[in-house]
């Protein structure tokens, strides 16, 4: 199956006035099973255009409680806000990574993020974490969070989702789009992506924008179970 933890990525009304801050944006929304990371959707306003944001996978050190938490840093995909709007970046094979029960998402820009956000009600374990100006950000690293305060809307809905598929599933996709002849995305530094062709392809191949998605549009069996 197909699964995405995170929120529609969608025009929001709000958005983030800090700078250089990472947010676990809801660590509520953790990682229910074993899975592999293979993309990112999220959506970004014109008004930040041209900001670098780091879209992250943060794993919780179950032995730190309360209003203060740490988390290890396991994945972090480097996304180039050059055309605003919805963006959905592929991951290469070497840049999939296995995610762990739970495994929440984190959003981290140098300047000010470029994804929009809505405040929501409080619920048990929704406040999101947050940073300030990490100094040497490596992965596999450990950092403190701590919770936002409850007069900065502490309770969001951000426009950025993680796809999440079982080893199985990503397989079978892989080896139907192979088979169809697909065009392998090649993800570009800074966002600059384009097509690149498989030397397996055909001319009458329609374009596609993942191996992930043609496959399963092939396959008729292409599912979405939204975390909310």
């Amino acid at each position: 199956s197909v699964r995405q933890i995170g929120y529609p990525a969608i025009w929001r009304e709000k958005q983030d006035t800090v700078r250089k801050a990472i947010f676990l944006v809801d660590p509520s929304l953790e990682v229910d099973e074993v899975g592999i990371l293979t993309g990112w959707n999220l959506y970004t306003v014109p008004s930040r255009r041209f900001q670098r944001l780091h879209l992250q996978i943060w794993r919780p050190n179950n032995k730190v409680t309360g209003r203060r938490r740490l988390y290890k840093l396991v994945s972090d995909i480097l996304y180039y806000n050059d055309v605003p709007g919805l963006g959905q970046i592929t991951l290469q094979p070497e840049d999939r990574i296995t995610l762990e029960p739970g495994d929440t998402i984190g959003i981290y820009s140098t300047g000010v993020n470029s994804v929009p956000w809505d405040s929501v009600p409080c619920n048990v374990g929704n406040v999101h974490f947050f940073k300030y100006n990490p100094f040497h950000l490596a992965l596999s690293s450990e950092y403190p969070f701590e919770t936002a305060d409850v007069s900065w809307d502490p309770c969001r809905h951000y426009s950025v989702n993680a796809t999440i598929m079982s080893e199985a599933e990503l397989g079978r996709l892989d080896e139907l789009a192979m088979n169809a002849g697909a065009l392998l995305y090649s993800p570009k530094p800074y966002g600059y992506n384009q097509f690149e062709r498989d030397l397996r392809s055909s001319s009458s191949v329609i374009l596609a924008s993942s191996v992930c998605w043609l496959a399963a549009s092939v396959s008729n069996i292409f599912v979405q179970v939204w975390f909310v």
